[in-house]
Parts: C-alpha cells; structure tokens; sequence
C-alpha cells in the first residue's frame, strides 16, 4: 500500500493478522466473562466489610465512595468483557475468509501466466 503525499510515495508495511491469535483472544474473554460479572459483588462487599470495620473514622467513608465509583466502573468492564468476544471472534473470521479469497484470486492469475508460458 501506498500513498502519494506532497510529491513523494509514501509505503506503508503489509496489514498482517493472524486469526487464530484474535480467535485465542475471543475464546480468553469469554472465559473471564462470568469472572467479570463478580467484580462488582466483590468490590462491593469487600468496601462495606472495611466501612464496617472503621465505622465512625474518615476511612469509612473513603470506603463508601471507593464503593460507590469503582462498582460503575466494575460493571461496565464486565459488560465490555462480554460484548467484545464475538466481535473479535466475527473480525477473526472476515480477516480469514479475505485471505481465502485472494489466495484463490492469486492462484488463478498463477494458473493463467502459467498456461502463457507453456
């Protein structure tokens, strides 16, 4: 690929993606999805067990709020954990059968210089 820019050519490296690392990358996030789903529970119940703790002291308080700002953020990882596996998964196959494609378009233009030079 190539780009004219300014008078002079521009090349730019080769795209290369290996499916079978975003497959591997799908399958991982689908595993870590019901770990994701806990996190809130967890940060939750880990933030009013040490609110508890120091009832009455400022540290309580910080609790309180970690709580209140990290289970949003918890949860929207969870949801986007979920959310992105079969999309790569979708990528994976679209970057495969693209490939596919035009090795079967190459092999033909092979298949035509060949009978050219026989």
């Amino acid at each position: 690929m190539s780009l004219l820019m300014n008078g002079g050519l521009i090349m730019f490296p080769p795209i290369q993606v290996d499916a079978e690392k975003l497959r591997a990358a799908s399958q991982r996030l689908r595993q870590l999805a019901p770990s994701a789903d806990g996190i809130p529970d967890r940060v939750e119940r880990t933030s009013s067990d040490a609110k508890s703790a120091n009832d009455g002291f400022l540290t309580a308080d910080a609790c309180e709020k970690f709580a209140e700002r990290t289970t949003g953020t918890a949860t929207t990882l969870g949801n986007h954990v979920k959310a992105m596996a079969e999309p790569i998964a979708e990528s994976a196959q679209a970057w495969e059968d693209s490939d596919d494609e035009s090795r079967s378009e190459i092999g033909k233009y092979e298949s035509e210089i060949g009978k050219a030079h026989t």
